[in-house]
């Protein structure tokens, strides 16, 4: 099966030719993929979690493994969650009908990070709702600034594969206008592929990418 999916992630690649090059998407985890080698990677919530993650010593080593990957700046597109140092319930913040509950991990992540300046940026977006085109520009455009500045940024909603798609292919695109929508999201989904999940770009995502593209907002970050 595994290799299957191996040969889809190359297919892929290969029919987008000269746009994949640079950016190239691969497997960091089960949970993560780089979008851009070294710069940018989406995934899931890298702590503690419902279904996902409810170990807290898988949690530490999921977290470690990205600051050992360099990563530096932590995006959270969650709306049911506080800031990362603000305020939390004791036991953490409970989803109803699921069991578990998420943990912060700012905190902890500065701390196993020892001397290296860690940034801790909350986006919610509400699971049911959409990001104004406004909204999603602003973020693309704070976020593009962090990448050209080396920082190494993880996007991340609950299960990685939702709004972290939605902000991560506008960001390519911003990063490189030369993509279309339709190019941006199929590299958004060669990532997805390379975790070896099945998962596809659904047409939520697909819609609100093709406004946001069509909408000329790549103009203005």
């Amino acid at each position: 099966m595994q290799w299957r999916r191996a040969l889809g992630v190359a297919l892929a690649l290969a029919a987008l030719g000269r746009s994949w090059m640079e950016i190239a998407p691969a497997r960091f985890s089960e949970h993560a993929n780089w979008l851009i080698p070294q710069r940018l990677m989406v995934g899931r919530y890298p702590y503690v979690s419902p279904v996902y993650c409810p170990s807290e010593a898988e949690a530490k080593d999921q977290l470690q493994s990205l600051l050992q990957a360099g990563i530096t700046t932590f995006v959270c597109l969650q709306s049911e969650l506080p800031e990362q140092f603000a305020p939390w319930p004791r036991g953490g913040i409970h989803v109803p009908g699921f069991a578990g509950a998420f943990q912060p991990y700012g905190a902890r992540a500065q701390q196993l990070a020892l001397r290296t300046e860690l940034h801790f940026l909350h986006n919610p977006i509400a699971d049911l709702g959409t990001p104004g085109l406004s909204e999603l520009s602003t973020l693309v455009g704070d976020l593009k600034e962090r990448l050209l500045s080396d920082q190494r940024v993880y996007v991340h909603c609950w299960g990685g594969r939702g709004w972290s798609g939605v902000v991560a292919a506008c960001l390519l695109g911003a990063l490189h206008p030369e993509l279309s929508a339709d190019e941006a999201l199929q590299l958004v989904q060669v990532g997805y592929t390379s975790r070896w999940v099945l998962v596809t770009v659904t047409p939520m995502v697909w819609c609100i990418c093709q406004s946001y593209f069509c909408a000329g907002h790549l103009m203005m970050v």
